[in-house]
């Protein structure tokens, strides 16, 4: 955590406060207040206010994912930063920033691509803390929980969610149509414009006259 330097400016019943440096994104801010009387004579005490900044790259909203993951009441800054991490692996599987068009939108292989493996981390996330809690058993992946047997709906739908990324992957990689063919092989053949002169193949080239036969 790194402390920000700021000033602050109090006018009627609000308070401004002013960093001294530029917000950054990528960020959460943690703003702290304790002992503050309003003009009306209430004294708050410790409260607390946490503000996300933009998170850059970003390919999705965060909407996207939470469609599949209301339910485990993920924070909204950790579904952030499961996303922006997915924007970034989009970034390396595309070899450079992705771009966007004149209307801000990015290419739909990659929208999908990090709506779907954001929702892969979060959904793993939520369910490791929630079985965690609950003492169960089981396993996902590398990692061993207790009573496997309510791990199977969860399995299922992470095999699918994998799947599906794999697709948005190969789209983004260029690859999409549906099925690939077999490579097909020739041989190699060596062509020329012009024939190869005799005079460059042999190196002599002579003829003897017979002078008679020899008989047994």
């Amino acid at each position: 955590m790194k402390r920000v330097n700021f000033t602050y400016r109090v006018f009627d019943n609000c308070i401004e406060i002013i960093p001294e440096s530029p917000i950054e994104d990528n960020s959460i801010y943690d703003i702290r207040f304790n002992g503050i009387k309003s003009m009306d004579g209430k004294i708050l005490q410790n409260q607390q206010f946490k503000i996300t900044t933009k998170m850059t790259p970003c390919y999705c909203s965060i909407d996207a994912v939470k469609i599949l993951c209301e339910d485990f009441e993920l924070p909204d800054s950790d579904i952030l930063f499961f996303i922006r991490q997915a924007s970034r692996e989009a970034d390396y599987i595309n070899k450079g920033p992705v771009q966007r068009d004149r209307n801000g939108n990015v290419p739909f292989p990659v929208e999908k691509f990090v709506e779907t493996k954001a929702t892969i981390d979060a959904l793993t996330k939520a369910y490791i803390n929630g079985n965690n809690e609950a003492g169960m058993e089981g396993t996902l992946g590398q990692l061993t929980f207790k009573n496997g047997a309510q791990l199977d709906n969860l399995r299922k739908l992470l095999q699918n969610l994998k799947h599906n990324l794999a697709r948005w992957q190969d789209a983004i990689r260029g690859y999409d149509f549906e099925g690939r063919n077999d490579m097909n092989f020739a041989l190699r053949a060596n062509k020329t414009r012009r024939p190869t002169p005799a005079r460059t193949i042999l190196s002599d080239f002579s003829r003897n006259v017979n002078q008679g036969r020899d008989y047994i």
